[in-house]
């Protein structure tokens, strides 16, 4: 009985994190960039993946919605590569999240992650590489 209301739980916030998500495609939409359905299921089974790995859980999707927003507003940002952008960038969040341990906050983290973004052109292998210089910096 517990595990049916918990999956009840979970598909409910999963209906409401896609929602939320699709709304982004209102604004994105004038970059060029939009999301499928398939696309903001994606991402979420990417995040939930990512956290589980982690042996975390998040509740919140505002800074995944953040992260969306600097990538769709990027000039560095690939129309091909963008679904494959927000997954990796989101794993760049979680890391940083969790191996900082609160040192820092949500918002810097967003913060550092679009300077890194922006700083490297996009190249999400240069970004991974500057989130472990700066945990190291941190740590």
């Amino acid at each position: 009985m517990l595990n049916i209301i918990s999956n009840c739980i979970n598909n409910s916030l999963i209906e409401t994190h896609m929602k939320e998500i699709l709304k982004i495609n209102h604004s994105s939409r004038k970059y060029g960039l939009t999301l499928s359905e398939e696309n903001v299921k994606e991402i979420i089974d990417y995040r939930n993946n990512v956290l589980k790995n982690q042996g975390k859980v998040e509740m919140d999707i505002k800074p995944i919605k953040q992260l969306i927003k600097n990538i769709y507003t990027s000039p560095f940002t690939n129309k091909e590569y963008y679904l494959d952008t927000i997954n990796h960038i989101q794993e760049v969040f979680y890391y940083l999240k969790y191996e900082s341990q609160s040192k820092i906050s949500d918002i810097e983290i967003i913060e550092k992650i679009n300077d890194f973004y922006n700083s490297s052109s996009g190249d999400i292998r240069t970004i991974k590489n500057m989130s472990q210089k700066f945990m190291c910096d941190i740590n």
